[in-house]
């Protein structure tokens, strides 16, 4: 969190640190865990403590933060090649995550990204999805991309990946709901420069909303890490003169996303260095006790998008569905999902419904081998599951996201 602060505030790291070999390996693999590894490294590279570690331990760190930064870049370099190309077919993309989001920070490309992500009209996707063929990206699914609200292409040569999303937030989803808050995304739309292109981008009034719904979201489903926090303080800090609080709170007020939206700016305050009054939060509106320690402990543990802790990946069947069923049973959520829940890893079901009691039981072996696997290897097993989803839906309770 102290290398956080620093990164963000551009501070050198000034702390007293008593790590042995063991503490920095944690401290490494933790790192990995929230996608802040270059971050950490840039920060600590040059501290006493981990100049006495062993040669092992800091050229591994190092060749892996270099790396990724230095793929981050071929990356970064190729989307903008591809988003000229696209513009100059005028074809309306937003930009909403990634590129975006890297241009807040002094060292950007220190703030890596797995994916880019873009916004585009439904009516625009075929001529899109030819200048992306024409352009060499493999994509994913080609066979039922027209039943697809987010199509995934790749880039074999640069490692760009690319999400292109028709809408925002699934709409075979509980999150549908969310996508009313964009509806004139299009018409409110302005652009911004990186490296000299032109982007497009949402006002920030939409933008810091929506990085709020989608890290709420991931905090359902499994977790959100600290990059994302990060994030939206980045955001709030550069455009909070743009920003309306009581808007914003009367929208996340819809679904029940107040303290969460609170707990996010408690842990940017209070452990990364971006202040309440130095964005106009309105801290008045929270109670002076409020305990944001459990939030906090899920982030750290969880890892980005709640990726480190396997049982959450079979825990958010759970929290997902729970505001819509008080009767869950926890083993068939997880084996038997709906047809809904299926489809976007699964579109043959768009077209071929009928298909969906074939992919219960392909699902279902399939469970069945990779339990079994991770028993043995991890410690994985139904109970500890089960219990996962209790603890999680217990911190859901407690911040009144489900009431």
């Amino acid at each position: 969190m102290k290398c956080i602060d620093c990164y963000v505030n551009n501070k050198k790291l000034n702390i007293e640190i008593d790590f042995d070999e063991s503490s920095w390996y944690e401290f490494y693999l933790l790192s990995q865990n929230q996608s802040l590894l270059p971050i950490s490294y840039e920060m600590i590279s040059n501290h006493e403590s981990y100049l006495k570690q062993s040669d092992h331990i800091k050229e591994t760190w190092r060749k892996l933060a270099i790396t990724t930064i230095m793929v981050q870049v071929n990356k970064s370099s190729a989307f903008l090649k591809l988003y000229t190309k696209i513009r100059n077919a005028k074809i309306d993309c937003i930009v909403f995550k990634g590129i975006v989001l890297r241009q807040l920070y002094q060292k950007r490309e220190w703030r890596t990204s797995g994916d880019e992500d873009i916004l585009i009209k439904s009516e625009s996707f075929d001529r899109l999805h030819r200048i992306l063929v024409e352009n060499n990206f493999n994509v994913e699914n080609s066979t039922y991309i027209d039943n697809l609200e987010v199509v995934s292409y790749n880039d074999v040569i640069s490692g760009l990946h690319l999400e292109v999303h028709k809408f925002l937030f699934p709409t075979n989803s509980i999150y549908k709901p969310f996508n009313n808050f964009f509806k004139n995304v299009f018409e409110k739309k302005y652009e911004i420069l990186v490296d000299g292109i032109s982007i497009q981008v949402m006002i920030p009034q939409m933008q810091l909303l929506y990085l709020i719904c989608h890290a709420f979201k991931h905090f359902v489903n499994r977790g959100v890490g600290l990059r994302q926090i990060m994030d939206i303080g980045m955001y709030s800090r550069k455009y909070y003169r743009e920003i309306n609080w009581q808007k914003l709170f009367e929208q996340v007020d819809l679904f029940n996303g107040r303290n969460f939206v609170h707990c996010i700016y408690c842990v940017l305050n209070y452990h990364m260095g971006i202040l309440f009054e130095e964005i106009n939060y309105p801290i008045t509106q929270f109670s002076d006790n409020f305990n944001y320690d459990y939030f906090l402990n899920d982030v750290l543990s969880g890892g980005v998008y709640g990726k480190a802790e396997m049982n959450r990946g079979y825990s958010h069947l759970v929290t997902n569905n729970v505001s819509h069923s008080k009767k869950i049973r926890i083993v068939r959520k997880i084996l038997f999902p709906s047809k809904e829940t299926l489809q976007q890893s699964y579109p043959i079901l768009n077209r071929h419904p009928y298909l969906l009691l074939y992919i219960w039981i392909k699902r279902g072996i399939r469970f069945i081998i990779r339990y079994c696997k991770e028993r043995r290897n991890r410690d994985v097993d139904v109970k500890s599951i089960i219990a996962c989803s209790k603890k999680r839906l217990d911190l859901l309770k407690k911040y009144e996201i489900i009431k």
